[in-house]
Formats: structure tokens, sequence, C-alpha cells
């Protein structure tokens, strides 16, 4: 199944947009052959726009268009985890105990990705400790409601290396190749343990300088995407397959229909064809 991130509504309607904008969306998904969205809240003042009337206005439009929720993306808590000061206090838990319980009310997806961005503190061998002990409290909160949680690091961030898989049980990875990347980890060569961590993904590329979202097979070749999504098939992933692209919204529809081609009908269409084989 191929979806798309939230990337698709930021280019199309800036990292304000709207649940209208989403449900508005999904008839373009449907007939465009794309099976799963994924929800987020950008900002703090989002969240007021997630009650039960608009919930239930998008959870029947997703049955109506048979779209799936790949996962929900907290971006709001990015700040949370950005200094000394935002790891060692509990900032955010709250909130993402709140958006759990509407998520499981409604059954709206499985998994809860927290982007990590780029850490601003000098680093003085506290942070880690701090970071894990924190990371392992949303993990429990999440747990709570029966979401499996992946951290989506940012270069430079605290979790960039991803170490932090080996030191937090029951945490996974989104999987996302532009940012890996540039925090200088070929994300087309992982290995198989790394892959079987992956809950969920954020499909793009870049040139490992710049940490842009283009659309998967823009330089890099197709048999290293085709090797990373057999990788990812072979290490059990289960779930969507999600284009991320960040591009000016008159080329959102074709370049979004790119990705969509190039994952379906030449990474996932040649592993099926060897796989036969």
């Amino acid at each position: 199944m191929i979806g798309v991130s939230p990337a698709y509504y930021i280019s199309n309607n800036t990292s304000h947009f709207k649940l209208s904008d989403v449900i508005d969306s999904l008839s373009w998904m449907s007939e465009n052959s794309f099976g799963a969205i994924q929800l987020e809240v950008f900002h703090y003042a989002q969240l007021n726009e997630w009650n039960y009337t608009n919930l239930s206005l998008l959870k029947e439009e997703l049955i109506k268009n048979n779209i799936v929720v790949s996962q929900f993306v907290a971006h709001f808590l990015m700040n949370c985890f950005e200094s000394l000061d935002s790891i060692s206090s509990d900032n955010g838990l709250e909130e993402l105990r709140f958006l759990s319980a509407i998520l499981k009310h409604f059954s709206l997806t499985k998994t809860i990705t927290i982007p990590i961005p780029p850490y601003k503190d000098e680093r003085d061998g506290r942070e880690l400790d701090l970071f894990y002990i924190k990371v392992s409290k949303a993990v429990k909160i999440c747990g709570d409601y029966g979401f499996k949680v992946a951290l989506e690091p940012q270069p430079k961030s605290l979790a960039a290396d991803l170490d932090y898989l080996n030191k937090i049980d029951g945490i996974g990875l989104n999987l996302d190749p532009g940012h890996i990347l540039c925090s200088g980890i070929d994300p087309f060569n992982l290995d198989k343990k790394i892959l079987s961590k992956v809950y969920a993904t954020h499909l793009c590329e870049n040139d490992g300088v710049v940490n842009n979202s283009l659309v998967p097979g823009y330089e890099i070749t197709e048999e290293r995407w085709e090797n990373l999504i057999s990788g990812l098939i072979d290490a059990g992933f289960e779930n969507s397959f999600d284009v991320e692209i960040i591009c000016e919204k008159n080329l959102v529809e074709t370049e979004y229909k790119k990705g969509n081609f190039f994952l379906e009908n030449i990474c996932i269409q040649n592993n099926r064809y060897r796989g036969t084989i």
C-alpha cells in the first residue's frame, strides 16, 4: 500500500493545514491509488480542531474512500526534545496522553511518531540519559492505549545515530531516508536488525547535504530503492509505504503521483516479480 505523509498537506496548505483539508483530500487520494494518509498536529493551536464532531466526520470519510491512517505524527512535541531544559521536564506528555485517548477512541491508527529535532545545547554527558528517560515515558503513555511509538530523528538530534533503538524497549523508527542521509548514515544499506524496527515511513531522498524531501527516484538509483523496499519487506514491515515530498503547491499532485508510480510499479512490483521467479 502506498500512502502520503503530512508533507502533502504542508505543501498544499502550509503547516497550519486543517482537518478539513485532510478530509477534502480523501477523494483525490482514492482516485489516484493512495491507500493511506498520516494525521499530524504540527502546532499546539491545531489541537482545538480535535473534537468529536470533526473526528467523526473524518472517520466517516476515511471509510467512504477506503483510506487508512498509517500513523499519527506528533510534530507539536518537537520542542520537547530540543534542549537540556526540555528533556528534563515532562512538557508535552499530558498532551500526548490526550491525543492517545482520542486516537484510540476513534480507532484511527496503531502507530504514533515523535519527530526529534536538532539538539540546541552543548552536550555535556547528561543529555542522552535524560532523553532516554523522557522517550521511555512517552512510550509508556502510548503503550497504555495500545500504540507503538516510532521516532523520526532529524540530523544533529539526540536520536540521529539510531542508537536509541538499542537503548529503549519497544521503540521503533519512522524511516525518513532524507533525514538519515543528512545524518551521515546510508539508509539504503541498513541491516535487518534496524529494518525490523521500522514502524512507519516518510519515503523521500536528497543529496545527503541539504535536508530536502524529494520524490523517491529523483537521483538515487532504482536498484538502491528496490533494495530498501525489499529489505523492509524481508524484515517484516507491514505498514504503508508513505511518500514524503516537500514541493511547490502547483507541483504537489504531479510529484506525489510520480512517487506512487515509482514505489508501486518499479520497487514493489519488481520485488514481487523476483520473488515469483
